[in-house]
């Protein structure tokens, strides 16, 4: 594959990365920082998170994982 057909190509799934990350309808986890009054909330794609982290791959095992229905 070209260099220019390559650079493209990463280009486009920039892009579309940048559009996940700005768009959080298809978002299925929550993560929570800190503590109140000074938190935030992130909201990611789990398939994203485990993909790139160990620690992501094994905190969202379903194990570890904690899902809104055992509050």
């Amino acid at each position: 594959m070209s260099a220019s057909i390559l650079k493209k190509l990463w280009n486009k799934l920039s892009t579309d990365y940048l559009c996940l990350l700005n768009q959080q309808e298809y978002c299925d986890v929550t993560i929570k920082v800190g503590t109140k009054p000074n938190f935030r909330i992130f909201k990611a794609h789990s398939l994203i998170l485990r993909s790139r982290s160990q620690f992501f791959k094994n905190s969202l095992s379903t194990c570890w994982s904690k899902k809104d229905d055992d509050v």
